[in-house]
């Protein structure tokens, strides 16, 4: 009885030392999270950070102008990709001082499946105001 369930137990690791990197291939092409040599340019985006509770609480930018974002190498989309109006901020600066402000935000897209499901993660490298502000009426 115990060479049975050693056997089975052996078995069960023997297919999920094989199948699991097939599996994480297979994620990647499907839901284009990057591969590890990929290395993202960084971009600059001018926009309001805005507080938001959906999910878990954070801070996001939220832009005039989306951004076009390529689809990442091997991946299975077609360009072009649709913008996001919406980024998710995520670095270590008090995002709470520039709420509701309009920002100009460095930072790099961080791609691939969030907790957030609001849009890509940027994890910004550099925040200030925007000038020339625009007058509202």
């Amino acid at each position: 009885m115990r060479r049975i369930v050693a056997l089975a137990l052996l078995s069960a690791l023997a297919l999920v030392a094989f199948a699991a990197p097939a599996m994480a291939a297979q994620t990647e092409r499907v839901l284009g999270v990057a591969p590890p040599w990929y290395k993202p340019e960084p971009i600059t985006l001018t926009g309001r950070v805005v507080f938001s509770r959906v999910e878990v609480p954070h801070y996001e930018l939220w832009v005039d102008r989306p951004v076009l974002v390529p689809p990442l190498p091997g991946s299975k989309v077609k360009p072009p990709v649709l913008p996001d109006p919406v980024y998710v901020l995520s670095g270590p600066f008090d995002f709470k001082a520039y709420q509701g402000k309009a920002v100009r935000v460095t930072g790099y897209v961080l791609r691939g499946p969030n907790i957030y499901m609001r849009g890509s993660v940027l994890l910004v490298t550099d925040i200030g105001p925007a000038f020339p502000l625009r007058a509202t009426k």
